[in-house]
């Protein structure tokens, strides 16, 4: 048997996900400092995947077994 979490405890690692990546992309990426550039870049992507992931579950956990 395989545990996943709650779609509420989902719902809002998702969200905080989300704030985070809403805060990346407010970040003005200056090409002066090229290492600060990759790594906000970097982080994003992997937020976004991590996103997607999240959402996956989150339907996977309201799915209805039948």
């Amino acid at each position: 048997m395989s545990f996943f979490p709650s779609s509420s405890y989902l719902r809002k690692l998702i969200r905080s996900s989300e704030e985070r990546l809403e805060f990346l992309e407010s970040e003005e990426l200056l090409p002066k400092n090229t290492v600060r550039k990759e790594e906000i870049l970097k982080v994003k992507s992997e937020l976004k995947t991590e996103i997607v992931k999240l959402k996956q579950d989150l339907k996977l956990t309201e799915e209805p077994d039948p």
